[in-house]
C-alpha cells in the first residue's frame, strides 16, 4: 500500500481529494497536513477520520521539522497547500510567498532528502496568463499577471528546479476553476449561491464577460489522482471539464437552479486589477492517460447549489463572520462605486 502525504488536506479541493481517494483507491493510505487557517476546517475531513487509512497532522508546510518527520513516512507528495485567492493576493502577497513558494521549498527540500517515488505539485491555468482564443497547451511560455499567479509559476520553476538538480520526481497540473461542496464563500459559485438565498445581490466584475471553466471538484480531482499514479514525471497536466461559462452564464444558472431567475440580483461592479478574462485549456495530454471529466456545468451547479441549500449551518457562520465582512469590504466595496444592478 503506498502512503500519500497531502498537504492543505482541510481545504476545499484537498478534502475532496482525500474523501475521493478514500472512495476509489484501496491501495492508498493518507497522512493529512494542514495549519487550518481561515479556508483549512477541520470538519471538512469529517468522513475521512472515520478511515484507518487516513491521519490528520495538525501544522504548517513551512514547519521543516515537521515535514521532514512526515516525509519520512510516505511514498508521494500531493501539495495542495497554498493561499489562493487571486484578490486577497492584490491587497497584500506576503502571505502568498511565504506559503506558496517558501512553503514549496521546504516540502521538495524534504522530498529531496528521503527519497520520495511522486511529487504532484498543484498549480492553476493562471500561470499562463489570459487565454482568450488559442487554448494553453503545457509546453506554452508561463505569463502570470497577478501576484497568486507569479507564486504559483515561481513554484513550478523552483520544483523543475529541484527535478533537474537533484531527481525529484515532480509532476504538475493546471486545474480549472474547482466547484462543489465545501468551497469557502468568498469563491465565485458559494458566494453567488449564498448571497441569492440571503436575497443579496451577486458581484460582477466589469461586465461580466469573464469566462471560466467550472469544473466539478470531483473530475479535478480524479485527474489529480490519474496524474499522480500514471503521469509522466517532469510533465505539467492541464485539467479542465469543457465548462466554459461567463459570470454572467454562471450567476443566471445559479438563480435559475435556485428559482428567482426573475429577481433583479445580478450587480456589475468595477474590474479587478490585471483580471485575466478567458483561460482556455488544450486537454490532450491528460485524455490521453485515459481522462474524461463525468460532469456537465448544469450538472457541477445543480449539485453545488443543492449542497449549499443543504448545508448552511456549514457556511452561515463564515458568512457572519467578522473577518469575511472585513474581506468583502475591502475588495468589493471599492468597486461598488457608481456600480448598477443589471
Amino acid at each position: 500500500m503506498k502512503t500519500i502525504l497531502v498537504t492543505g488536506c482541510a481545504g476545499f479541493i484537498g478534502s475532496n481529494y482525500v474523501r475521493y481517494v478514500l472512495e476509489n483507491d484501496a491501495d492508498a493510505a493518507m497522512i493529512g497536513l494542514d495549519v487550518l487557517n481561515y479556508r483549512g476546517r477541520r470538519d471538512n475531513l469529517t468522513s475521512a477520520d472515520a478511515s484507518d487509512r487516513f491521519e490528520f497532522v495538525h501544522g504548517s508546510v513551512c514547519d521543516e521539522e515537521l515535514v521532514r518527520e512526515l516525509m519520512a513516512k510516505v511514498d508521494h507528495v500531493v501539495n495542495f497547500a497554498a493561499e489562493s485567492f487571486v484578490d486577497r493576493s492584490v491587497l497584500d502577497h506576503r502571505p502568498f510567498l511565504q506559503s506558496n513558494v517558501a512553503g514549496v521549498d521546504v516540502l521538495l527540500r524534504a522530498a529531496r532528502d528521503s527519497g520520495v517515488t511522486r511529487f504532484l505539485q498543484i498549480s492553476t491555468p493562471e500561470v499562463y496568463g489570459p487565454r482568450l482564443t488559442d487554448a494553453a497547451d503545457e509546453l506554452d511560455a508561463l505569463r502570470p499577471r497577478n501576484p497568486y499567479a507569479g507564486c504559483k509559476a515561481a513554484a513550478e520553476m523552483l520544483a523543475r528546479a529541484y527535478q533537474h538538480s537533484f531527481g525529484v520526481p515532480v509532476l504538475f497540473t493546471r486545474g480549472a476553476n474547482a466547484v462543489g461542496p465545501q468551497q469557502h464563500i468568498e469563491n465565485a459559485v458559494p458566494l453567488f449561491v449564498t448571497n441569492a438565498l440571503d436575497g443579496e445581490q451577486l458581484p460582477l466584475y466589469g461586465s461580466g464577460v469573464a469566462v471560466r471553466d467550472w469544473t466539478f471538484v470531483d473530475d479535478l480531482n480524479s485527474a489529480n489522482h490519474l496524474v499522480l499514479c500514471e503521469g509522466e514525471v517532469g510533465a505539467a497536466y492541464n485539467i479542465a471539464g469543457g465548462n466554459e461559462r461567463s459570470l454572467v452564464q454562471l450567476g443566471e444558472t445559479v438563480l435559475r437552479e435556485l428559482g428567482l431567475e426573475g429577481q433583479d440580483l445580478l450587480q456589475f461592479i468595477g474590474e479587478r486589477p490585471a483580471h485575466d478574462h478567458r483561460y482556455h485549456l488544450d486537454t490532450t495530454r491528460l485524455r490521453a492517460l485515459g481522462w474524461r471529466p463525468r460532469n456537465s456545468f448544469e450538472d457541477t451547479i445543480f449539485e453545488t447549489v443543492r449542497w449549499y441549500r443543504e448545508n448552511e449551518s456549514w457556511w452561515r457562520p463564515v458568512k457572519e463572520s467578522e473577518q469575511l465582512r472585513e474581506s468583502r469590504r475591502a475588495i468589493y466595496d471599492p468597486k461598488k462605486v457608481g456600480a448598477k444592478a443589471s
